[in-house]
C-alpha cells in the first residue's frame, strides 16, 4: 500500500522543509497554540504593569508632598489642641445646663411634718397647717374629680 497523502515544500526562515498533510496540520495547531497562549500572556502581563502604574500613581507621593505634611503638623496639633479645649468647654456647659435643667424641672413638693408638741408648738398652728394643706388641696382639681367641680 502506497501512501497517497500530498507532501508540502515549506520554506521557514530560508530553511525548506517537506511536510506531509498530518504533520503540517499538527505543527500549524501547535504554533497556533503557542501564539495564543504568547498573546494571552503578553495581554496579562500588560494589565499587569497597567495595573501597578495606575496604583503607583494613586499614592504617590512627592518630597515636596511630605515636606508640606510635615511642615503643617505643628498647626494641626494646635488646631487639635484647641478643639480639645472646645470640647471641654462644651461639656462644661452641658454639665451646667443639665444640672440647672434639672433644677428647674424638679417640682416643689409639699409635706406635712408631725411636729412634737412642745411649748413653742401649740395645737392651734398645727390644725392650722394641716387645714391650709387640706384646702390647697381642694383647690387643685384632679383629673378624675373633674366632674364633681363642675367640668
Amino acid at each position: 500500500m502506497s501512501d497517497n497523502k500530498k507532501i508540502f515544500i515549506i520554506e521557514i526562515n530560508g530553511v525548506k522543509q517537506a511536510y506531509n498533510e498530518v504533520c503540517l496540520l499538527t505543527d500549524a495547531i501547535n504554533g497556533l497554540e503557542v501564539s495564543l497562549t504568547k498573546s494571552k500572556i503578553t495581554k496579562l502581563l500588560s494589565n499587569i504593569f497597567s495595573s501597578i502604574n495606575n496604583i503607583s500613581s494613586a499614592f504617590k507621593t512627592t518630597n515636596a508632598d511630605i515636606e508640606k505634611i510635615i511642615a503643617d503638623t505643628p498647626k494641626l496639633e494646635a488646631l487639635i489642641k484647641q478643639l480639645d479645649t472646645i470640647n471641654t468647654q462644651v461639656t462644661k456647659v452641658k454639665s451646667i445646663t443639665d444640672t440647672a435643667s434639672t433644677t428647674s424641672e424638679s417640682k416643689p413638693t409639699t409635706s406635712v411634718t408631725e411636729k412634737k408638741n412642745d411649748s413653742s408648738t401649740t395645737n392651734s398652728e398645727t390644725e392650722k397647717q394641716i387645714k391650709a394643706f387640706n384646702d390647697s388641696i381642694k383647690k387643685t382639681p384632679v383629673p378624675w374629680d373633674l366632674q364633681s367641680q363642675g367640668y
